[in-house]
């Protein structure tokens, strides 16, 4: 546990917070920037003899007598012969899941996603602040969301437009040095979580 002080002195010295409210500091606490997590593992794949299919749709699978996966067909006419299919379509996997006669329950939640630019980003970690959500995207970028604003989104379908302006106006009183920053893109759309009986996991994230 910190104090402010110790926070701004220590950790992050662009916040703005009262000098003895205590901070929770997790050491190991990080993120994964999906999208380029996944390109990486995409590249080594194929670098590895893998042989990707962007922009392809699965249409349908095709099982032996026993169950076991034995074909794909995709959207362009194509068919493989596979041991294994890894459902990571996101939104679609519940379809995909169908295709084998399985059925994937699905909770769709609405969400917003701002992303600003920045000239420097001020900041070096996640942080969980009041009322906001923000962490580095990037050199010159930062994410910030809000659960409060997603239940805005939930109860009164408010623009995207000006819930991003919400989360802005919320970062810059924890980041002073954002004022000069700039919206440069919000995602106002769903979440879905595959759900079980026994918990609920995400599928796609914003």
């Amino acid at each position: 546990m910190h104090t402010g002080t110790e926070v701004r002195r220590r950790l992050e010295p662009a916040l703005t917070l009262p000098d003895e409210v205590p901070v929770v500091f997790y050491p190991d606490e990080a993120w994964v920037h999906g999208r380029h997590l996944v390109g990486r593992l995409v590249g080594l794949a194929v670098a590895a003899g893998a042989e990707h299919r962007f922009g392809t749709a699965v249409r349908d699978i095709g099982t032996r007598a026993d169950g076991a996966i034995r074909t794909l067909v995709l959207s362009d006419g194509s068919r493989l012969d596979v041991d294994v299919v890894v459902n990571a379509a996101g939104p679609s996997a519940s379809h995909v899941a169908g295709l084998i006669g399985r059925h994937l329950p699905m909770r769709w939640e609405p969400g917003a996603v701002t992303r600003i630019e920045c000239a420097q980003v001020p900041v070096h970690r996640p942080m969980h602040a009041p009322h906001i959500e923000i962490r580095p995207d990037g050199d010159a970028s930062m994410a910030l969301h809000s659960r409060e604003i997603d239940d805005a989104l939930i109860d009164t379908g408010e623009d995207p437009a000006e819930l991003a302006r919400l989360l802005h106006e919320s970062a810059r009183r924890v980041i002073p040095e954002l004022g000069n920053s700039r919206i440069t893109q919000t995602r106002g759309d769903c979440k879905s979580f595959g759900v079980t009986p026994d918990h609920g996991g995400c599928t796609d994230d914003q």
